[in-house]
This record gives C-alpha cells, sequence and structure tokens, in this order.
C-alpha cells in the first residue's frame, strides 16, 4: 500500500489540519488522514508514503517527531497518531538546498545520480504492466530503437531548454499508452504504427 503527494501543493493547514477552538471546529489534513488511514489498519503489508515535493521547513519541521524515536505525530487537537514499524516514509526531492539540519539528520539522504541507473528500470517496469502481446512488442521496438536514438540526440541534438534522457524516455512511454488506449496492439503493425511514436518523440 502505498500514498503519494506533493507537500508544496498544499498549506500547512490542508497538510496537518488545524483546531479553530473559539469555533468548536476541527479540520483533518491530507497527510493526517493518510497516516491516521495507514496507523489503524491491521494489515501486516508494508505501507509507504511517498512525498515529492521540495523539503523546508514550512512543513518537514513538523514530521520531526514522526522520524525520531518517539515515532508519532501529535495534531492540534492533541491526538496522537502512532507510526508503526511497517509504515514508511520516502522524501522525494530534487535537492536538499531548504532542508534543515534537523530533518537531514533524521533522515537517511539517499542521492541517485540518472547517469548511474539511467532509464532502463523505469521502461522495464513500464512494460510489465502491459499484456504479454504488448510487452513483446515494447521490449522488441525499445531494444532495437531506443539506444541508438537516445545515442543520437544526446551527441546530435541541442535542447534551447535542458531535458533529461530519463524525462525524454517517460514522455515516449506516456504517447505510446495514449496510443494502446485507444486501440488494441494486435489491430497494429508495430513497426509502422509504434515505431513512428518512439522516433518522433524525442526532438530531432
Amino acid at each position: 500500500m502505498y500514498k503519494q503527494l506533493n507537500p508544496k501543493a498544499f498549506h500547512t493547514t490542508q497538510l496537518f489540519g488545524y483546531a479553530d477552538r473559539q469555533a468548536g471546529t476541527v479540520q483533518d489534513g491530507v497527510l493526517t488522514l493518510i497516516l491516521r488511514h495507514f496507523s489503524s489498519s491491521h494489515k501486516e503489508d508494508q505501507k509507504w508514503l511517498v512525498l515529492d515535493g521540495t523539503v523546508d521547513s514550512d512543513w518537514a519541521e513538523s514530521l520531526n517527531s514522526v522520524m525520531d524515536d518517539s515515532r508519532g505525530l501529535t495534531l492540534a487537537t492533541n491526538e496522537r497518531i502512532s507510526i508503526t514499524n511497517n509504515m514508511k516514509m520516502i522524501f522525494e526531492v530534487g535537492d536538499l538546498s531548504h532542508a534543515t539540519p534537523g530533518t537531514v539528520s533524521r533522515a537517511a539522504a539517499l542521492y541517485i545520480n540518472e547517469s548511474d541507473i539511467g532509464y532502463q528500470p523505469f521502461v522495464t517496469s513500464w512494460i510489465r504492466k502491459h499484456s504479454e502481446t504488448e510487452q513483446l512488442v515494447l521490449s522488441t521496438l525499445f531494444n532495437k530503437y531506443l539506444p541508438l536514438i537516445v545515442n543520437r540526440v544526446k551527441t546530435n541534438v541541442y535542447n534551447v531548454i535542458t531535458l533529461s534522457v530519463f524525462n525524454m524516455v517517460r514522455t515516449v512511454c506516456w504517447i505510446i499508452d495514449g496510443l494502446l488506449s485507444q486501440t488494441n496492439l494486435d489491430k497494429l503493425s508495430p513497426e509502422r504504427h509504434v515505431r513512428p511514436f518512439i522516433l518522433l518523440s524525442f526532438p530531432h
């Protein structure tokens, strides 16, 4: 089980909720709802919360108690949400320029360079989501054309706006998903219909 959200898309009160003592109203936040659901679930499977957004003190500092030995989040209503052993939190960020030392010291930082892992793990995972027929066709076409195209883009193409190879490959996959959602691959000629999308989706 996993949930993903961008913390920077919400105001802090929308993320963690708030309590208006004068009006006697309590409003849950998006993140607190997810953590409460995870914590109250009796399933023993791993529960992952992926926070995909810039880490800064506006919201990350409120999670320090979640990441330290107390393993709990205390809300404005004094309710405490316990973090169980099968609950995990991942911060997926571009950099740590706005993170505080307290947040960095509590989270294990792992730097992943695009040039180290490349695009192949994403392509392999994406292909596995398709039917057996589609997997065979897509694997053949991607193995045949993708390395050649990527090498050509790296050596011969100048982009006004810098684009990573991974993002270009991911866009190609999404375009092909759109193509396959409209028709059955059995009715298409892979070389005639799918191949042009791979070729034309890259800058050239």
